[in-house]
């Protein structure tokens, strides 16, 4: 990338060069033919779905393609309702999601179902018993992130998922910062759907996947969302979209990562850990809201000690670097990060933190240059 130092690889990944190209092609002559319900348009849209499947590991039955991760997010919740429609159900997430989960919670709420908004630690970590003790017979949902895109941390999905599979409990994981970012197949973790999302994997922004695991209620799930969806003509194939060339561009990116996610993976740890050892050695007065190796590889969020975030940022842009306060989503926002609250820090504190985050692109040189800088700003 040329220009201004990116920083900002949790809120979007840049678009990979070989999958610009993909989508390029998509959107030449061959568009027509790739809409087409005929058999070379079914069997091409086919195969972009199984490699997206391949890289996820699951079947291409269990995905249906959306617009986005929030998408996905909200047609989950919204179907698991339907599904269990005539009762007063329980559902559970925590206090750190993202918005697309937490506004919809607070919907299902007020409708009249029992919702528990779990709380976190200040590394931001459910407590495994306090979750135990909030499960509750009539509870049939959780949904949780499997890495928080503002401090990175990694919630036990294993460990929980197990304890909700042996409950019967359905299980979504909000994975759209993790699927090139730890390696996994999504069939063998204890979860029953996880979002994902193309521009976290330096594909195009604009077009998603929701896997739902195979089984009883998993179709019963999968045909009520295609049921709520806006009418599409793929809606028989997994297909909430018709956005060919960003689904070339999806495929493409999800084949291009399956070869690299690993050393992507030791890459991100090898800068973090630079970033640390830099920030310890020149940046003192900096707190971590963020666990060195643990959790996201490429995430690191920071609290300054003279300089509220929005400043740091407007003379770090001026500096040639871009980097963000907190999500993309709240990017704006006048109140304080909902998840830094969540993590026991004073409104005075959140407003000081900065959301550090790696990439393909960034090289230790750019780690150097980041932290002169921002020993120059305090």
């Amino acid at each position: 990338m040329k220009g201004k130092i990116y920083f900002d690889y949790a809120a979007t990944t840049p678009v990979k060069e070989e999958v610009a190209e993909t989508i390029k092609w998509a959107y030449g002559v061959e568009t027509g033919r790739l809409c087409a319900s005929d058999d070379f348009g079914r069997n091409w849209r086919k195969q972009q779905r199984e490699q997206i499947a391949k890289f996820m590991g699951c079947s291409e039955g269990e995905l249906l393609i959306t617009a986005c991760g929030s998408q996905s997010n909200n047609y989950i919740l919204s179907a698991i309702c339907r599904y269990y429609e005539g009762e007063t159900i329980h559902l559970m997430t925590t206090t750190i999601e993202h918005a697309s989960v937490l506004e919809s919670f607070k919907e299902i709420e007020k409708s009249g179902h029992k919702v528990t908004f779990l709380p976190v630690d200040s590394d931001g970590h459910v407590s495994i018993e306090t979750f135990e003790k909030s499960i509750r017979p009539e509870t049939k949902y959780v949904s949780m992130m499997f890495f928080n895109n503002e401090i990175g941390c990694r919630q036990n999905i294993e460990v929980i998922g197990q304890m909700l599979r042996e409950k019967g409990i359905f299980f979504h994981v909000d994975g759209i910062q993790a699927l090139s970012n730890e390696v996994f197949d999504v069939s063998n973790l204890p979860i029953d759907a996880m979002s994902v999302s193309a521009h976290k994997i330096y594909g195009p922004k604009g077009i998603a996947a929701l896997y739902i695991r195979e089984g009883e209620r998993g179709r019963a799930v999968r045909e009520l969302i295609i049921e709520d969806a806006p009418y599409s003509a793929f809606s028989n194939e997994g297909m909430l979209v018709e956005n060919m060339p960003y689904l070339a561009g999806f495929s493409r990116a999800c084949e291009r990562m399956m070869s690299s996610r690993t050393s992507h993976v030791e890459h991100l740890r090898k800068l973090k850990r630079l970033f640390f050892q830099l920030c310890g050695e020149k940046l003192a007065t900096v707190k971590f809201n963020s666990q060195i190796d643990v959790g996201h590889p490429g995430i690191v969020n920071i609290e300054l000690d003279k300089i509220d975030a929005d400043s740091a940022l407007i003379v770090l842009d001026m500096k040639g670097f871009m980097l963000s306060a907190g999500s993309a989503c709240s990017s704006g926002a006048i109140s304080a990060s909902h998840v830094l609250l969540a993590l026991g820090l004073s409104e005075k504190e959140a407003k000081r933190c900065l959301r550090i985050s790696f990439g393909d692109f960034t090289t230790e040189k750019d780690v150097e240059n980041l932290v002169i800088a921002l020993t120059e700003i305090g």
